[in-house]
């Protein structure tokens, strides 16, 4: 989406992969630039391309369209601002049908910032992971690792997972909740260390041009407590069905729901920041209005804390 300026770097780099027994689709998801242009120019002259166009729906959507037209085994996505080392899904694959895995990821990723390289490691040290794994182990996956981009999925699974759940109907954090689910039901993960994934990061990307409103981020807040609820559920059937442990449940719900709280505190940041509620009472008619909206415990935790403080301030006054 709207990406030209870094497009063909990337399709470049697809294009160049060692493995070439491959199927590259590009969805363009409503662009007003010239991205499906380029796009286009590669597929012209490139049979193992093809461009579909789409209105405007979100990479979630564009994701699960290019799903349903893959024919591979595997797959994996890219965004149209990122690139890959030339070998990365040739290693991805082998290691995939190494171990017979329903997700192989590389934790090289290289953030590009402003032309600037910077390498982090999401995971490991590049050692297979799979189902006899320790709940610990396991939580630290799905905690570090909600990006879908590193990655190639089994194609039946990535279906499966992509089918089975509901995803926000915004475009911020569908990666995270994809992962989540994936995460909890893959029965094989492996970890690899040899290949890079590019990520870049731009100030016009999907998920920096809407940290600015506060509008957005209650829709965010909103669809974050619903795909909980699913989350929750989901963590409870596979604890008792013995899939995950009881400490692995309690583990990864504790890290989530204060997550989920954090992305209060920040919607609360960002209406200070726009509306200049600085003080008590305004923090306090912020969490009421958003009580009222949401009906969530945790705006409701805040109204209790904010009276119980006034009324200890009122007491040590008197």
């Amino acid at each position: 989406y709207n990406c030209s300026n870094y497009l063909k770097k990337c399709l470049y780099c697809l294009q160049s992969q060692t493995l070439q027994d491959i199927e590259i689709i590009c969805v363009d998801d409503g662009s007003s630039d010239n991205s499906v242009t380029i796009a286009k120019s590669f597929e012209s002259v490139d049979s193992r391309f093809k461009v579909i166009e789409q209105k405007n729906a979100g990479c979630y959507n564009a994701r699960k369209k290019g799903l349903l037209h893959a024919k591979g085994q595997y797959c994996g996505f890219v965004d149209g601002d990122d690139y890959v080392s030339e070998n990365y899904f040739k290693k991805l694959y082998e290691a995939a049908v190494l171990y017979d895995s329903d997700i192989v990821l590389t934790n090289r990723i290289i953030r590009v910032v402003d032309k600037k390289i910077d390498q982090f490691l999401t995971l490991g040290n590049g050692n297979a992971i799979d189902n006899i794994i320790t709940p610990d182990d396991r939580v630290n996956y799905v905690i570090n690792n909600g990006m879908v981009w590193n990655r190639i999925y089994k194609i039946d699974f990535a279906r499966e997972i992509s089918k089975k759940f509901y995803y926000p109907t915004f475009s911020i954090s569908e990666d995270n909740f994809f992962s989540i689910f994936a995460g909890l039901l893959a029965h094989k993960i492996t970890v690899i260390n040899n290949v890079c994934y590019y990520w870049r990061i731009n100030s016009n990307s999907i998920t920096e041009g809407n940290k600015k409103s506060v509008t957005t981020g209650l829709n965010v807040y909103q669809e974050y407590t619903k795909i909980l609820e699913i989350f929750y559920s989901l963590c409870d059937d596979l604890a008792n069905t013995n899939k995950i442990s009881t400490q692995f449940k309690k583990n990864i719900s504790d890290i989530y729901e204060n997550r989920r709280f954090y992305e209060l505190s920040i919607i609360k940041k960002r209406a200070s920041d726009s509306l200049y509620w600085v003080n008590k009472k305004q923090s306090l008619f912020f969490y009421l209005l958003f009580f009222a909206i949401t009906r969530d415990r945790f705006c409701l935790r805040e109204i209790l804390n904010i009276k119980i403080k006034s009324y200890i301030l009122l007491l040590i006054g008197a």
